[in-house]
């Protein structure tokens, strides 16, 4: 196994941490405080810039304690950017109060949710079988 590299983006003022180790073609991103419309730009630009052709991601989430629908769409644009450069995205959500805005959002019938870095990797191995495109979200 080659090498892993380690990407860290922490700005205190913009209320966000996003921290990528990558291997491979296979990327860990760990976010941390909040993704909202105040900083929904920045945490956008810093994701667009990690995607790779033909990687997959598994966006660990839990340290977020504030997402709004904005967040939400950053999430669902970075995919998009994923997909379209070959490549697919999972997630890892503990946290009810996140799991329940995941349903309620329906990130479920597109992506992946797991409840660890290894099972959201074993559904991205094993392919998921989506209820809904995401080019259809």
């Amino acid at each position: 196994m080659g090498k892993t590299q380690v990407d860290r983006y922490e700005a205190q003022t913009d209320g966000i941490e996003i921290v990528r180790s990558a291997n491979a073609g296979h990327s860990n991103i760990q976010f941390s405080g909040k993704i909202v419309y105040e900083n929904s730009s920045v945490a956008s630009e810093k994701l667009t810039a990690l995607v790779e052709r033909n990687s997959y991601y598994v966006l660990d989430i839990d340290g977020l304690h504030k997402i709004d629908s904005t967040g939400l769409g950053v999430l669902v644009s970075f995919a998009k950017k994923v997909k379209n450069s070959g490549g697919d995205i999972a997630f890892v959500v503990q946290q009810e109060f996140l799991r329940n805005i995941f349903k309620i959002a329906k990130f479920d019938y597109i992506f992946p949710v797991a409840t660890t870095k290894e099972e959201a990797w074993q559904a991205l191995d094993k392919g998921y079988s989506r209820q809904m495109e995401l080019d259809s979200y």
